[in-house]
Formats: structure tokens, C-alpha cells, sequence
């Protein structure tokens, strides 16, 4: 159930221009050019962690960044917000 809910709780989330305070997001990583860290730095972004999701990557993006990230099209969750939902 907390599965069904997760998944349109967190595209809601991600379509409501909230900003995050730490600039950390969730970039969902699907149907567009991967998110490969050249092209986050392309982006003024980087990513976070180790490791990367099958289909999302967690950045740091600075208000520019993120700016920019959501002009070129992708969905981005802020890191807070799905703190929040869980």
C-alpha cells in the first residue's frame, strides 16, 4: 500500500517548484540522456553518493543548476520532500 502511494506522492512533490534547503534532489533518470557526471557538471550540478539508482540519480544542484536540470526536462524530487513522505 505505502508503495502505491510513494510513487504519485512523489511525482506530486516533484511538480511543485519546492526547493530544497540543502539543494539535494532526486533526478529521475528515465527517457532522457543519461545523467552521467559530465553532464551534471554541464549542468553546474554533482552527484551524491557512490552508488546510483537503476532509474534516478541523487545531485546536489544549486539553484542555477537546478534551474537549468529543469528546463532541459527532467522531474526533480527534492530530497526533503521525500524525507517528508517516509
Amino acid at each position: 500500500m505505502l508503495t502505491l502511494l510513494v510513487g504519485p506522492l512523489s511525482l506530486f512533490a516533484s511538480q511543485t517548484g519546492r526547493v530544497d534547503p540543502a539543494d539535494l534532489y532526486i533526478v529521475l533518470d528515465a527517457g532522457y540522456p543519461p545523467l552521467s557526471q559530465q553532464t551534471l557538471r554541464n549542468y553546474g550540478a554533482s552527484g551524491v553518493g557512490p552508488l546510483r539508482g537503476v532509474l534516478t540519480t541523487m545531485v546536489h544542484a544549486p539553484p542555477a543548476a537546478r534551474n537549468q536540470l529543469l528546463r532541459a526536462g527532467y522531474f526533480m524530487l527534492p530530497a526533503g520532500s521525500l524525507s517528508a513522505i517516509c
